[in-house]
């Protein structure tokens, strides 16, 4: 029986290359001389031993990359079998067209519609609804997946003086707006409006 999930977030953080960590079921860690980290799905395809790059640590954590190879274990286990390099090639093909289709306004108004529901006070969905339609309207018709830091500064730049109490929760419902598209994997890299090391180089702080 194969042995998984052998690796600790402690050996992986205090590895050195190069050298190639082992997780078990075809999972592995490759570190770089130059000290970068990135996974390894290794596997068995007909007469192929192919590897798949599953993503570098720690932007893919341990359980992240974990829940990959076993995703891509279930496909080679499945009847008929499953090539893992064809299934995510479809899958980002999948993902790549949902960046271009859906809207920052689209995803907003469901995550809203969504999230409300545990609302006890039903002002908030309005209140929330109206004040990103207001003051995110130049990217709401924007696909998600493609806004960018300075497109969020677009939208709290005009406030951030005028109404700072309004402009830091404008931003914070963004945030979290674009966590959840980030989630569900509508977004590559980092979160757009997030202020720490991001937000927090163009806007100067508001004070109390």
């Amino acid at each position: 029986m194969v042995t998984l999930n052998k690796l600790s977030s402690l050996q992986i953080r205090n590895a050195n290359g190069p050298a190639r960590l082992q997780d078990g079921g075809g999972l592995s860690l490759r570190v770089r001389k130059s000290g970068s980290k990135s996974w390894v799905f290794a596997y068995r395809w007909k007469a192929e031993r192919p590897e798949i790059g599953l993503g570098s640590w720690p932007s893919v954590s341990l359980a992240g990359a974990r829940e990959k190879a076993e995703q891509a274990r279930k496909w080679l286990a499945s009847s008929p079998k499953l090539d893992p390099r064809a299934e995510w090639k479809k899958l980002e093909r999948a993902r790549d067209v949902q960046q271009t289709q859906i809207s920052f306004g689209a995803f907003a108004e469901t995550f809203i519609g969504e999230r409300s529901a545990g609302w006890k006070n039903r002002d908030h969905e309005k209140q929330w609804r109206g004040s990103l339609k207001k003051h995110a309207r130049p990217i709401w018709e924007t696909p998600i997946g493609t806004v960018t830091s300075v497109e969020v500064l677009n939208c709290l730049k005009p406030i951030w003086y005028e109404i700072p109490t309004t402009a830091k929760r404008i931003m914070g419902r963004m945030e979290l707006v674009f966590d959840a598209a980030r989630a569900e994997g509508l977004i590559e890299g980092a979160n757009p409006a997030t202020w720490k090391g991001n937000l927090q180089a163009a806007l100067p702080k508001l004070k109390r």
